[in-house]
């Protein structure tokens, strides 16, 4: 329903202003367009029915209420997880083990890192404003499968992944709209002029949106940056920074196929992770991460 509500932004086609009338929806963005569309409805044998009017779409995400005001009409899909139902206990699988014993050892990493994903949830329309860097000098060790963790909980459409930090400060950038999470996956290591350029992305809630031949337009900005590194020195970081933050990835299980296969099988298993998108959501005394 989104890419058709987009579509007829531009130049609506028969089978959109179909969807248009079964939805009984006007997107009332120019005069001119919503006494087009009126006629093509009226030609196409409306009679009667109430319209709802729109002035503007917009994308911004939530768990539960809609922010939006009523003339807005919002087109973020949001997150499937929450349709589930599951008594599964989180604490019995494999993934709690990877945070255990890989991502969060210590009882404070874990409770940091669980806020963060709270917050992501529970609060997707506003950014942590941290970066995050996950590192290890082991190969194999699971730096990547943070992002898979990621996009499984909150969908892939969620979650966008860019090589390098080239790519990702490059002008067109219009696969960054309404992402809740970047991740700069496999970067050697990040320089001070790298550095520089990421500092007023981590923190700021707008970016200049841009599409191949079009003008720049300044959109809401969601997403939190999280990078991933083979280097033990991942990040240039001054005394004074707030921004960043370090995850040493252990290796206890760099190379064992029997962990990571249990693992990675538990990502596909929509009763696994619909437990652990409800243990997030209801999760109790969060840190104040954002501080």
């Amino acid at each position: 329903e989104a890419n058709h509500i987009r579509d007829l932004l531009t130049k609506p086609t028969s089978e959109q202003m179909e969807f248009l009338k079964s939805k009984n929806v006007v997107l009332e963005i120019k005069p001119q367009s919503v006494y087009k569309a009126l006629m093509r409805l009226k030609q196409r044998g409306y009679k009667g029915k109430r319209l709802r009017h729109y002035y503007q779409v917009v994308c911004t995400p939530f768990l539960f209420e809609d922010p939006t005001h009523h003339t807005e009409y919002n087109i973020f899909n949001g997150f499937l997880l929450k349709e589930y139902t599951t008594t599964y206990d989180v604490k019995s699988s494999t993934i709690w083990k990877w945070f255990d014993e890989i991502i969060a050892p210590t009882d404070y990493k874990k409770r940091w890192i669980f806020s963060y994903f709270h917050l992501k949830i529970t609060e997707p329309d506003r950014k942590i404003g941290k970066m995050l860097s996950i590192f290890s000098k082991t190969t194999a060790a699971g730096k990547t499968s943070f992002m898979r963790f990621a996009m499984n909980l909150m969908a892939q459409d969620k979650v966008l992944q860019v090589n390098d930090v080239k790519d990702y400060c490059r002008e067109e950038n219009s696969e960054q709209l309404n992402k809740l999470m970047v991740v700069l996956d496999d970067i050697n290591m990040l320089t001070l002029a790298q550095v520089n350029r990421l500092k007023s992305k981590i923190t700021s809630t707008t970016f200049r949106y841009r599409v191949l031949y079009e003008n720049m337009a300044t959109m809401r900005c969601f997403a939190d940056i999280v990078m991933t590194s083979n280097s033990e020195k991942p990040v240039y970081i001054d005394p004074d920074d707030r921004r960043t933050e370090l995850v040493r990835v252990e290796g206890t299980y760099a190379g064992r196929r029997d962990f990571w296969d249990a693992f990675y099988e538990e990502l596909d298993n929509p009763d696994i992770m619909a437990a652990w998108f409800q243990f997030f959501v209801g999760y109790e005394n969060p840190l104040h991460i954002r501080d």
